[in-house]
């Protein structure tokens, strides 16, 4: 059983790996390089891209080696740097979706500004850590607790913030919270972004499949269906056990 759950281990880590490695060698390729240069043959697009992909694996690797010295703070910089960098870039898929108004000067900008507030918060929050302090704790009735080291009042107060820089309670944000804030912020600027450069960039025809459609959207047909059946039963009254229409009430 050991060796199995390793196998499988093993296993789910390589086929991500490898798929997170082929994605970045083909947008490299597409990209990238053949925005450079695209004259260049197909067989050379695909040694350079196998290239690439190495030089990701053997950083990737290299990572690894250092993972052992950052010990328990290794989920929270992996989620840090998923808010941090997979926020706005989720950003940029969202405004294109979503929105008509939004070219890529909006993007840009609202991305970069996600960025650089996720990356403000956590390098700020590296030079000021959070306050780790629990409320006051009662230890009354408490076998082990030692008198001696106790108050007349039997409660214990914990210390006094450790920053008192008014700067710091900026950066008690959870980290959790990165990926939220980042899209958020990216969404704002880069859509207010975008119409201000509009007059200033050429916007070629938009292809309404690659919008998302509002109006085959579940909370869309809700709507809809609630205001029939809402004007259906202004058109008919019931009176009596008998549908009148509303011009025939005033007869009755």
């Amino acid at each position: 059983m050991p060796g199995l759950f390793t196998a499988c281990l093993f296993s789910f880590a390589l086929s991500t790996l490898s798929s997170g490695l082929n994605g970045l060698s083909a947008m490299f390729s597409e990209d990238v390089l053949l925005k450079i240069r695209p004259d260049k043959e197909d067989s050379f697009v695909t040694n350079m891209a196998k290239v690439y992909a190495i030089v990701c694996g053997v950083f990737v690797t290299g990572f690894a080696f250092i993972v052992p010295y950052l010990g328990k703070y290794v989920l929270k910089l992996s989620i840090q740097l998923n808010g941090i960098i997979g926020g706005p870039y989720f950003s940029m898929f969202a405004l294109g979706i979503f929105t008509e108004r939004c070219n890529k000067f909006g993007a840009i900008v609202g991305a970069g500004s996600g960025f650089l507030t996720g990356s403000f918060f956590s390098f700020g929050q590296m030079m000021y850590r959070p306050d780790r302090q629990l409320p006051p704790i009662s230890i009354r009735e408490c076998s082990f607790f030692n008198a001696t080291l106790s108050n007349t009042t039997g409660i214990i107060y914990p210390k006094g913030p450790v920053h008192t820089d008014a700067i710091a309670a900026i950066f008690s944000l959870s980290y959790l919270w990165y990926g939220v804030l980042t899209i958020f912020i990216s969404l704002v600027v880069g859509y207010v972004a975008s119409i201000c450069a509009e007059k200033y960039i050429d916007v070629k025809d938009i292809d309404k499949n690659l919008l998302y459609d509002y109006e085959k959207s579940w909370l869309y047909s809700i709507i809809k269906n609630n205001k029939k059946s809402s004007k259906v039963q202004n058109e008919l009254l019931l009176i009596d056990g008998e549908q009148v229409k509303p011009s025939e009430t005033t007869k009755l």
